[in-house]
């Protein structure tokens, strides 16, 4: 029963990924599959210019590719970024 609490307690090995870890996308840039993409490569395109609110995108759990301005987390970057 000690041991149970022990691993309970034990740190794990690696850290926890971070939110902006998380973010998996793709983008349709220049006519080509771009990704997958995590949030810190979606910043430098939408400042590069290169994603914007019309940006096709697709992300897991959607059953088509839709404007990045459609995906909430996309939405929230464009509106910080551009």
């Amino acid at each position: 029963m000690n041991q149970s609490l022990n691993d309970q307690n034990t740190p794990p090995q690696t850290p926890p990924q971070l939110a902006g870890d998380m973010l998996q996308v793709y983008a349709a840039i220049d006519g080509k599959q771009v990704g997958p993409l995590n949030e810190q490569e979606c910043v430098a395109l939408i400042q590069k210019g290169m994603i914007n609110d019309s940006t096709l995108m697709w992300k897991a759990g959607y059953p088509n590719w839709v404007p990045a301005s459609q995906i909430p987390e996309m939405g929230k970057m464009l509106l910080l970024y551009k």
